[in-house]
């Protein structure tokens, strides 16, 4: 049975079936989310097909959110900060940026190599950086050993280039 419900992914896109039949295990008729066909719940050819319809919508909309977050980091201010916002007229998204990657054991290194600032600058759980404290480091000239320090421990760091999470959030206005 190949019937189309015109319906299709509209009626999912706004997080409304239109149809218990699209979830529900024990109908015999079925209602692909994807193009509104109608499919007997005991056609393997069907569901087959139907199933390799949903991962493909599926890839390009995954592709789709990736680049509309792309889009979104990309017009975020430019600072360190974890947290950051980019606000439109009607609404805002919160984007919380991924950790960088610290690697322990060039850490570890820095540890044993300078024990004259691994107080000040590094956490002994699991050889830690103190962020704050290192960060001011970083802007800091010094003495030949500092300078070497704070470029081992910067070493250790790989920025993390990753998509953030990106939340939407309702831009409060002054008559709500």
């Amino acid at each position: 049975m190949a019937e189309t419900n015109a319906a299709g992914l509209a009626g999912l896109m706004n997080g409304q079936p239109d149809d218990d039949r699209i979830t529900n295990p024990d109908d015999r008729i079925l209602i692909d989310p994807v193009d509104g066909r109608l499919i007997e719940a005991d056609d393997a050819d069907a569901l087959i097909e139907s199933l390799e319809t949903a991962d493909a919508a599926n890839a390009t909309l995954q592709s789709w959110r990736g680049n509309l977050k792309r889009r979104l980091a990309n017009m975020r201010p430019e600072t360190d900060t974890k947290t950051q916002r980019v606000r439109g007229k009607t609404r805002t998204v919160k984007i919380v940026n991924q950790s960088d990657y610290i690697s322990s054991p060039i850490l570890e290194s820095a540890w044993n190599a300078y024990p004259q600032f691994r107080e000040e600058f590094l956490k002994v759980a699991g050889y830690k950086i103190k962020v704050r404290e290192f960060k001011k480091a970083l802007t800091t000239a010094g003495e030949p050993d500092f300078n070497t320090f704070c470029k081992v421990v910067a070493s250790a760091v790989t920025k993390n280039e990753g998509v953030p999470k990106i939340t939407i959030e309702e831009l409060k206005t002054d008559g709500s």
